[in-house]
C-alpha cells in the first residue's frame, strides 16, 4: 500500500499553540515546557483531519497522528515517522510557530531523505516562498488542501506530472513555480465524514467550553462575506464565498459523535453559524428530532441575530453559548472598523435576545484596532458596565500578513515587529496613532482584571516565572555549545 501520514505537529518549546484557530493560521501562548509537545488541552485541525480522510476514500494507506494530543517530542515524532515509512507525509504548519515547524521538518527530511513532504495551513497562502526556500519542503498547498492533495498525491503515486494541479506551489530548478489558482475552493458538501477512527477522540478535552470534558470541532458552513477582512484572517483562511453542508449530514456526523464517540459536547466552527437562518434551523431541527442530547457552542455577527424562534429552537437543541466579535465597544470604531454593516444598537438588542432565549453570550474584544486610544478604551468598559454578557475575553490587535491592515500598517511603520512568531492575541506586534506597544498591553491587563476576572499579579508573576525559564534553558544551552567548541 502507498502509505501516507498526516501530522500535526507538537508545540514547540515554551509555547503552545492552538494550530486550529484564528482561520487556520494558529494562535500561540507561552508555556513553561522547555521541550517540544504540548501542555494544555490539544484540538485537531479540521482540514488537515478532512483531507486524511479523502485519501484513505480514495484507497491510500493513511495515518493520522496529532503530536499534541499524544505529547509527542521531536525524537518521538521523527521516530514515529521512521516506524511507519511513508512515501509522503502532509504536515501542519502555522503562523506563530512556523519557523519551529520548519526546523522541525528539517530534522525529519535529514532522517528519512526519501520522503515527499507537503505542508499545508493558512499559512502557506502567505508565505509559500519562505516554506520552499528551506528546500526541505517538496511542495505547499495555497488552496483547500481538501481539493489539492488528494490528486497530487495521486499524481506522485504515478508518477505524472502535477502541473495542472490548481493550488500548488514547488520549487523547479531552484525557481519556484505557482499552479493555477482558478480551484481553491473545494465544494464541503461532496466531502466525506471527518475520519474520526483515525484521531485519538479520547484525547480531546474542553479548554475554553465543557472543561475537562470530551469534546470534538464539527463545520456546517465555510466562508466569511463581511467586511472586517479588512483585518481579520477569516477569509485568507476559508474564502469570502459561503459554502455548505446539507443539514442531514451535519446531524449524521453529530449523531456518529454522540452514539459511537459518546462526545456529547461540540463546537460548531463555522464563521456565522446563523448566516442562513433556514440552514440553521434545519441542522437544529435535526438535532431535536433525533433526541440527540447534547451541549454546543457557535460564533456569529450581531447583526444576524433578531430571530427568536431561531433562537430558542438552537436552544432547544442543545446550544449553550454564543461567541460574538464585538471587537470594541466605542461606537465610531465597532461601526467603522469593528463591525461594517452593524449598528452599535445591536449590540444591546442581540445579546437581550439570546440571553432571554437561555443561551449564554460572549464577547470577543480586540484591543488595538486602528483608531484605538484610552477614550475609546473607556468607551468599551462603559459598554460592558451595562451590557449583558456572561463572558469576555480580550485579545490584542495582529497585523495578519496578507489583509489590508497589515499593508497600511507597514506603511505607516506601526508595526512593532517583524518576527511573525510574535503575531498571535497575546503579544504587541503593532501600535496605533495614540497608544504605544506598552499602552496597548497594559490596557489589556486591564481590562482583563476588570471584567475577565484574571489577577494583574497573577498575570505577571507567570510571565517572570516563564521568562526566567527561558533564559535558563538559553543559557544552558549556550554553555553546552561553549564546551563542545
Amino acid at each position: 500500500m502507498y502509505k501516507v501520514f498526516f501530522l500535526q505537529p507538537p508545540s514547540p518549546p515554551f509555547k503552545d499553540v492552538d494550530r486550529e484557530f484564528t482561520a487556520g493560521l494558529g494562535q500561540a501562548s507561552d508555556a513553561r515546557r522547555a521541550t517540544w509537545g504540548h501542555s494544555r488541552y490539544p484540538f485537531f485541525n479540521h482540514s488537515l483531519a478532512w483531507t486524511a480522510g479523502i485519501l484513505e476514500e480514495a484507497g491510500y494507506d493513511v495515518f493520522f497522528y496529532d503530536g499534541q494530543a499524544e505529547g509527542w517530542g521531536k525524537d518521538d515524532t521523527i521516530e514515529h515517522i521512521k516506524n511507519i515509512d511513508p512515501r509522503i507525509l502532509v504536515i501542519l504548519v502555522n503562523l506563530p510557530t512556523l519557523s519551529e515547524d520548519l526546523s522541525l521538518i528539517g530534522e525529519i527530511k535529514k532522517n528519512i531523505k526519501s520522503l515527499k513532504i507537503i505542508t499545508v495551513g493558512t499559512v502557506c497562502r502567505i508565505f509559500p516562498q519562505i516554506i520552499l526556500d528551506t528546500d526541505d519542503v517538496d511542495f505547499v498547498s495555497i488552496g483547500d488542501p481538501e481539493g489539492t492533495i488528494k490528486h497530487l498525491v495521486g499524481c506522485l503515486h504515478s508518477n505524472r506530472d502535477v502541473s495542472a494541479i490548481s493550488g500548488l506551489a514547488y520549487k523547479i530548478d531552484s525557481k519556484i513555480k505557482f499552479t493555477s489558482l482558478d480551484k481553491l475552493m473545494v465544494d464541503i458538501d461532496e466531502l466525506p465524514m471527518i475520519p474520526y477512527h483515525l484521531l485519538p477522540m479520547e484525547k480531546y478535552k474542553g479548554q475554553y467550553f465543557a472543561k475537562g470534558k470530551n469534546i470534538a470541532p464539527i463545520i456546517s458552513s465555510r466562508g466569511c462575506p463581511f467586511k472586517c477582512s479588512y483585518y481579520c484572517p477569516y477569509p485568507i483562511g476559508y474564502g469570502s464565498q459561503v459554502r455548505f453542508r446539507s443539514p442531514k449530514k451535519v446531524v449524521a456526523e453529530i449523531e456518529t459523535l454522540v452514539k459511537k464517540y459518546r462526545i456529547k459536547n461540540l463546537i460548531f466552527r463555522d464563521q456565522n453559524f446563523t448566516i442562513n437562518s433556514e440552514h440553521a434551523k434545519k441542522i437544529c431541527q435535526g438535532i431535536v428530532d433525533k433526541g440527540l442530547s447534547i451541549n454546543w457552542v457557535c460564533e456569529t455577527r450581531l447583526s444576524l441575530m433578531g430571530d427568536m424562534n431561531l433562537l430558542k429552537l438552537m436552544r432547544e437543541a442543545g446550544c449553550t453559548q454564543i461567541n460574538f466579535g464585538l471587537e470594541s465597544g466605542d461606537p465610531e470604531l465597532f461601526e467603522k472598523i469593528g463591525k461594517p454593516g452593524t449598528t452599535y444598537n445591536q449590540i444591546e438588542e442581540a445579546t437581550k435576545d439570546v440571553k432571554e432565549a437561555g443561551i449564554k453570550a460572549h464577547a470577543h474584544i480586540i484591543i488595538g484596532l486602528p483608531g484605538e486610544t484610552w477614550k475609546t478604551i473607556r468607551n468599551t468598559c462603559q459598554l460592558l458596565r451595562v451590557c449583558p454578557f456572561d463572558s469576555v475575553n480580550f485579545s490584542i490587535m495582529t497585523a495578519y500578513p496578507g489583509t489590508r491592515f497589515y499593508e497600511e500598517a507597514k506603511e505607516k511603520k506601526y508595526i512593532l515587529t517583524d518576527d511573525i512568531s510574535k503575531y498571535s492575541h497575546t503579544n504587541v506586534v503593532v501600535r496605533t496613532e495614540s497608544m504605544s506597544g506598552l499602552e496597548l498591553k497594559l490596557a489589556q491587563l486591564y481590562l482583563n482584571h476588570r471584567f475577565g476576572h484574571t489577577s494583574l499579579m497573577s498575570n505577571l508573576c507567570s510571565k517572570i516565572i516563564r521568562n526566567s525559564k527561558k533564559i535558563g534553558h538559553k543559557l544552558r544551552h549556550t554553555m553546552v555549545g561553549d564546551v563542545s567548541s
